[in-house]
This record gives structure tokens, C-alpha cells and sequence, in this order.
């Protein structure tokens, strides 16, 4: 069984170490999977919290219908009124809203991770061919070259 991440974790983890890519590339697929199984709990509670926020303002509704006092019912738009200024369903609506943002958040980091993904192949792509170790020879060749262009500077003054 996989360990669960925390939201925290998994934003110190989209950075990828390009000095490290074979062991990013080890620890990706468990990583997406943490991330995508949070993701999927979180959009299964928001879910869960709108099914009940609809049953609440349902409740609320017929109950604003059927226990009038005094002459006829309620109208429609009354009780719709009612049901909505309820406690019960603004409680539950409050917690729905909650899950809802928690859900896209994961959603992102999930889609994030996935970009991840497909950065780390390039990143492979790419350091597999030799262009990657060309890249940092000839940065380097430039950088000592710089430094022996300033130390002739300084012994010319």
C-alpha cells in the first residue's frame, strides 16, 4: 500500500533534479500515483458532499411544503427560499465549497505531475542523444575561457 502524500509534499516534488534524472525517473510513476490517488479521494468527497447538499435543500424544501400552520401551503419560490436560508443547507453547502476547492487543487497537482512526466521523457530524450553533455562541455569551455580572458586583463593593468 502506498503512503499518502500531503499537499505539501507533492509541491516540493514537481521540481525536477536534472542531475538526478535516473532516480526522478524511478520515483515518478510512484509519485503521479500518490498524487492521482489523493486526487481521485478528494473529487470522490466533493461528490459525496454535492449529493448531500441536494438531499439537505431537498428535505428542507419539503419540509417548508408540509409543515405550514395556517391556511394554504407555501408557494414554490417560498419554500425555495426557505430550503435555501436553511442552516442545514448552508452548513452543508459550506462543506461542499470546501471539498470542491480542495478537489481542483488536486486535480492541478495530478495534471502537474502528469506535465512532469512528460518533461522528465524529454529531459531523457535529450541527455540520451549527447546533447545534454555537449550543452554543459561547451558552457564550461566558455566559462574557462572567460577566466582566462580576465586574469590576461589584469595582469595587462
Amino acid at each position: 500500500m502506498r503512503k499518502n502524500i500531503t499537499l505539501e509534499e507533492a509541491e516540493s516534488l514537481i521540481i525536477i533534479n536534472r542531475t538526478n534524472l535516473e532516480v526522478e525517473l524511478e520515483q515518478q510513476p510512484d509519485i503521479y500515483m500518490r498524487v492521482a490517488d489523493v486526487s481521485v479521494e478528494k473529487i470522490s468527497i466533493r461528490d459525496f458532499l454535492k449529493e448531500e447538499k441536494d438531499r439537505v435543500w431537498a428535505e428542507q424544501f419539503l419540509k417548508a411544503k408540509l409543515n405550514y400552520s395556517e391556511g394554504k401551503p407555501p408557494s414554490d419560490k417560498v419554500a425555495e427560499t426557505i430550503a435555501d436560508a436553511s442552516s442545514e443547507f448552508k452548513e452543508v453547502t459550506k462543506k461542499f465549497l470546501e471539498a470542491k476547492k480542495e478537489a481542483e487543487i488536486w486535480w492541478s497537482k495530478r495534471e502537474s505531475f502528469q506535465s512532469r512526466t512528460d518533461c522528465l521523457k524529454e529531459l531523457s530524450r535529450i541527455k540520451s542523444s549527447g546533447l545534454y553533455s555537449q550543452t554543459e562541455v561547451r558552457g564550461k569551455m566558455a566559462e574557462d575561457k572567460y577566466e582566462m580572458i580576465k586574469k590576461e586583463m589584469r595582469k595587462e593593468e
